[in-house]
């Protein structure tokens, strides 16, 4: 997925609301608004919750694995060249970590959601402790000055 492909999805997901359900139309992440008309709308266009499932967990990788490329690179772990990574700038980093985080509160507004269906409640309990899992180490701005 690229990169700014998946800074909008990551923002998609962290702008859910409770009722609202996710839609993927090529790699590309919307909100399904309630309404009457919205089940027939998700069985004709093929969107269930498995689906929704792998992709959320696609994203938690995705964006872990690009926080985790900067990190390496600023605290020189790392052989990669800034051309080869996406995040350039602490700022940004900074940005996306909290967008991260941020995705925890996402999933706990899907379990409301769904609450009354315990089986995929449970698999969301599972995202958010995978975003704790592939949490990357979190560079404050006050190391920058120590350093």
């Amino acid at each position: 997925m690229e990169f700014d492909l998946l800074k909008k999805n990551i923002q998609t997901l962290n702008s859910v609301e409770i009722y609202d359900k996710l839609c993927i139309f090529n790699e590309d992440l919307f909100i399904n608004k309630y309404s009457i008309f919205r089940p027939i709308y998700r069985f004709f266009t093929f969107q269930n919750k498995e689906k929704i499932h792998l992709f959320i967990i696609k994203l938690i990788n995705n964006l872990s694995d690009e926080l985790s490329k900067f990190y390496n690179k600023e605290n020189n772990r790392s052989s990669l060249t800034y051309d080869e990574i996406n995040i350039k700038t602490d700022f940004e980093y900074n940005k996306l970590y909290n967008e991260f985080l941020k995705m925890k509160e996402s999933i706990v507004y899907l379990k409301l959601t769904y609450k009354l269906d315990s089986v995929y409640v449970r698999k969301l309990n599972l995202l958010i402790n995978l975003i704790e899992e592939k949490k990357p180490n979190h560079r404050d701005w006050y190391s920058n000055s120590i350093n």
